[in-house]
């Protein structure tokens, strides 16, 4: 792009490739893009440019995070829900303390995944940021 050239970006999970096709390799794809290009037919997608790359990669490292953390909740809320039989809501998992899980009485291995889990989903990168 940088030296002039028309860059199209294909979109590899949206093209379905020619079940028939005799070869494949290297050459066949570019020939087959290059087609499906000329016909117009092309799934493509955007590329970002470069100054916006770094917002979008940090949305990207964000997002991320949300999901992680979210993964700890719902894992706590599975735990709790086995050795209970009851569930609570996301939001007093996010709320336990390491002295309200060790209270609960559960085997030392089920308290030390609890914990772990709650310290996890307490990291400062993913707590509290409308996570």
């Amino acid at each position: 792009m940088e030296a002039g050239y028309v860059v199209h970006l294909a979109n590899t999970a949206a093209i379905k490739k020619y079940e028939g096709l005799k070869y494949s390799g290297d050459e066949a794809d570019a020939a087959y893009l290059a087609k499906l290009l000329r016909l117009g037919l092309l799934p493509e997608g955007y590329i970002y440019p470069r100054e916006a790359r770094g917002a979008r990669d940090l949305c990207r490292k964000r997002m991320q995070l949300v999901q992680y953390r979210t993964a700890q909740v719902l894992l706590i809320e599975n735990i709790l829900a086995a050795q209970t039989g009851t569930r609570l809501t996301s939001t007093k998992v996010q709320r336990l303390t390491d002295e309200q899980i060790a209270a609960l009485g559960f085997a030392p291995d089920v308290t030390l995944a609890l914990q772990a889990n709650a310290i996890v989903m307490r990291t400062p990168a993913a707590a509290d940021r409308g996570a």
